[in-house]
């Protein structure tokens, strides 16, 4: 196989710099946001799932009223 970037090696083997103005500290902010965020929507999803489940049954079990 031929070797058309002979410096990947030594760019995979360095460690990733932080993107120029961003600290550690921020991208470490931005990844935690981003998660609870996504946790904020599971859950919320989750209890309106629940909740038309529950009003599914009750609908149904009401229905011959």
């Amino acid at each position: 196989m031929i070797d058309l970037d002979p410096t990947l090696h030594h760019r995979l083997a360095r460690p990733v710099d932080p993107a120029p103005g961003r600290s550690l500290t921020a991208r470490a902010a931005g990844g935690l946001a981003v998660t609870l965020g996504g946790l904020a929507i599971g859950i919320s999803s989750a209890v309106i799932a629940l909740y038309g489940l529950g009003a599914a049954i009750v609908t149904y079990r009401l229905w011959p009223l």
